[in-house]
């Protein structure tokens, strides 16, 4: 039941968890399900346990497929997912033909494509966003690739799976009318969701999906703080970091890290460095309250849950039925805090965040 082809049955887990981590949805799938294939059941089974009816569900490009979003608005979610750009060109050519091929930073555009075949053929809308610094960073990597494959083409470089590479009579060769496509294509990025426009411009989807993408971004910056430290010094690491992202302004939030920087520059400079590269995109970071931010860098719950459940399953080896695997994930959950006191503790924490929660998104949490 394995999709890598693993002989020992695999269960594959589905799990729906609040910010901080605790669970509120756990279902088990078989070991060969594909992950866009576990969404749908466990956000219905949310749905209908406590009556959410507005939902709006936010992916990256691996959910977009128009089996998927068929899927995903006949159950009743609208949806926003990261779209590739392959087809901006003919989706543009109306755009390019009137304007050049001039863009404006921070400007969007729209269009509708059709997706699907036959009778599962669907028009979709189609936003399409430009920025300039992600130009800039397209094309320092279309250079870096342009390059590798001239030198392949000059035989300084063996012939691999290379980008912009084609092979002649006379042997390889950088293909320019691809490489010409993908210049065109650099600084778009583009957004398919089947929310009317009277519902959200093209500007407030795209911003729609650049709030989760700024919290995974300024996440991922403090993830990567523990890749230049030992393993030993995490902990302390980590502590001193918490004044960092719960300060409650941003100036308070330079103090702090500067006092973090004090401590550890000496012995981990890349950390300082790293930070100090990506300190506008951690800024906005700091729109959210302190403790939706508190809660947004907790992830330890959620892996060391997640852990627990691989831990369990690989004892086990195999399970008669779903049953029983149901059974063993439940009864590791529950091993967490069998005397209940943990669970009231996390209660307590919450209802600050909730507050928090209720009052940045206003209308949104009953």
């Amino acid at each position: 039941m394995s999709k890598e082809r693993r002989v020992d049955p695999q269960v594959l887990v589905g799990m729906l968890v609040t910010p901080d981590g605790f669970p509120l949805e756990v279902h088990e799938f078989p070991g060969n399900t594909g992950e866009t294939l576990t969404l749908l059941p466990v956000l219905r089974a949310f749905q209908d346990q406590h009556g959410v009816e507005d939902v709006v569900v936010v992916a990256d490009a691996g959910m977009l497929s128009a089996s998927n979003l068929n899927q995903i608005e006949d159950a009743g979610f609208s949806f926003i997912v990261g779209s590739r750009i392959s087809k901006a060109p003919y989706d543009l050519a109306e755009h390019f033909d009137a304007h050049g091929g001039v863009l404006y930073d921070g400007s969007t555009m729209e269009s509708k494509r059709v997706m699907g075949v036959g009778e599962n053929a669907r028009q979709r809308r189609v936003v399409y966003h430009y920025s300039a610094k992600r130009d800039r960073r397209d094309n320092h990597t279309l250079d870096k690739q342009v390059e590798r494959a001239q030198r392949i083409a000059d035989g300084k470089r063996p012939l691999k799976k290379d980008r912009f590479v084609k092979l002649t009579g006379t042997g390889p060769a950088v293909d320019q009318v691809l490489v010409d496509r993908a210049r065109q294509l650099a600084g778009l990025k583009g957004y398919v969701t089947n929310i009317p426009a009277i519902r959200l411009t093209g500007n407030e989807v795209v911003a729609a999906y650049h709030e989760l993408f700024q919290v995974e971004r300024s996440f991922r910056i403090l993830r990567n703080t523990f890749k230049f430290a030992s393993r030993k010094y995490w902990d302390q690491i980590a502590r001193s970091l918490r004044p960092v992202y719960t300060a409650p302004t941003e100036a308070a939030t330079k103090a702090r890290f500067e006092e973090f920087a004090e401590k550890w520059a000496s012995m981990y400079p890349a950390i300082r460095k790293l930070w100090e590269n990506a300190w506008s995109e951690f800024i906005p970071f700091l729109d959210y309250d302190v403790e939706i931010r508190r809660i947004i860098c907790s992830t330890n719950a959620i892996e060391s849950l997640n852990a627990r459940y691989r831990r369990a399953v690989r004892a086990r080896g195999h399970f008669p039925n779903d049953a029983a695997a149901l059974k063993c994930l439940y009864l590791v959950t529950r091993s967490l805090d069998p005397t209940g006191w943990g669970r009231a503790r996390w209660v307590t924490r919450w209802k600050l965040a909730l507050n928090a929660f209720a009052i940045t998104f206003d209308g949104r949490i009953n």
